[in-house]
This record gives structure tokens, C-alpha cells and sequence, in this order.
């Protein structure tokens, strides 16, 4: 009669493993990109100018706390390298549709999104440097 207690228990511990395993666990920092996606389309000047300069700040520190590990991993470069401008693009074609901004404004933002299309640029060519100098897969 002691092996029952011992098994019930077992089928308790992994039910509850299971049943545990199946929840989704919810980050505090959601993903850069998550971020853009969940916003309005249609944003104004400061908030596309702010949005701006955030990716910016993020993709340099992840770009710094990354580096060799997208170096070491050719192959999920695109994961932890993205190219967010393409998506800042969209939303002030939307906005400058939509009228919420001028022509100038438009500009403006446009010659900021260079400013990130640049950044990628020197950072992909920073990592193919590297991998260069180690002797890896380019």
C-alpha cells in the first residue's frame, strides 16, 4: 500500500509540471518591435521623432551587449540585427497620408530614418570585419 501515496504523488507532480509549463510567462521589457506594432499608424511629428531617437539608443546597446554573439551566429544575424527603419518608414508614409503631418516634417523624419539606415549599415559591416579578423563564416 505504500507504492500508491508515492505514485498519486508522482501523478500530481506532473500534471502540475505540465499544466505549469503550458502557462505563458509575460516579459517586463516587451521587444523593440512589438512596440512600433502596438502604436496607432498614424503618429505625429514629436511622437515619430521620439520613436526615433528610442530605436536609435536601443539598437546601439543591443548592437554593444550582442556583438560577438551575432558575430558567432551567421545564421540568427536577422534576429538580434534588425532593420526597424523599414517599419519607422511605413508609419510616417501613414502619418504624412493621413495629413497629420506637412511635407516638411516628412522630410525631416525621413533624414532621421538615413541617420538608423546608416547605423544598421556600419554595424553589418563592423560584424563582417570581425568575423574576418576571427577567420569565421561570412
Amino acid at each position: 500500500m505504500p507504492f500508491l501515496p508515492k505514485c498519486a504523488k508522482l501523478v500530481f507532480f506532473l500534471l502540475n509540471v505540465l499544466v505549469g509549463s503550458c502557462t505563458t510567462v509575460t516579459s517586463s521589457l516587451p521587444h523593440p518591435k512589438s512596440l512600433i506594432d502596438q502604436r496607432r499608424s498614424n503618429m505625429d511629428y514629436i511622437e515619430l521623432h521620439d520613436l526615433i531617437e528610442d530605436v536609435k539608443i536601443g539598437m546601439i546597446k543591443n548592437f554593444k551587449n550582442k556583438k560577438m554573439l551575432i558575430v558567432q551566429s551567421p545564421r540568427k544575424e536577422h534576429i538580434h540585427l534588425r532593420r526597424i527603419d523599414l517599419i519607422i518608414r511605413k508609419r510616417i508614409s501613414n502619418s504624412y497620408l493621413a495629413g497629420i503631418l506637412n511635407v516638411e516634417e516628412k522630410v525631416d523624419l525621413l533624414s532621421k530614418c538615413e541617420n538608423l539606415t546608416e547605423l544598421f549599415q556600419k554595424q553589418k559591416k563592423e560584424i563582417l570585419v570581425k568575423r574576418f579578423q576571427l577567420g569565421l563564416q561570412r
